[in-house]
């Protein structure tokens, strides 16, 4: 009689093992962690003397690294990247060439987060889609010696 009731127990065990298996299996469930793309590009221009060729601009977002890009002929920047969650972004534009531009530019920063306003893709699951913000920069020149 004990041999028959363990082997009835032991069945059960069975049958509600394999349903639980069958149940989790058979979930949608989507495992992962939330990511997006995103695109930040603009311009740096100076206040007398248009576009800046060849300014260091430094984009820096929530995951503690930095990566530096620079300016085309036209003062234009692209920079495209992949996160974890559309990021907190700092951008940091300095004019690292010296008189190259025609004189010497004082840096500039801004800091943002993308919203919902920014996306121009949707997602689907864990992807938040493609973020892309426009952040044009207009440098002053630095005070020359004599003028101080």
């Amino acid at each position: 009689m004990k041999k028959q009731s363990i082997k009835l127990f032991d069945k059960i065990v069975a049958a509600l093992l394999a349903f639980i298996g069958y149940a989790l299996g058979s979930c949608s469930c989507d495992y992962g962690t939330p990511s997006a793309s995103f695109e930040v590009k603009g311009t740096v221009m100076g206040i007398e003397s248009g576009p800046l060729d060849n300014i260091h601009v430094i984009v820096d977002t929530n995951q503690g690294w930095k990566d530096t890009i620079y300016t085309n002929k036209q003062g234009y920047y692209n920079y495209a990247g992949h996160d974890f969650t559309a990021p907190r972004v700092r951008i940091k534009v300095e004019d690292v060439d010296g008189e190259a531009n025609g004189g010497e530019f004082l840096s500039d920063s801004t800091e943002f987060v993308f919203t919902k306003d920014d996306r121009t893709e949707k997602g689907d699951g864990w992807y938040e889609g493609h973020f892309e913000r426009t952040v044009n920069f207009t440098l002053k020149r630095k005070a020359n010696k004599e003028q101080e």
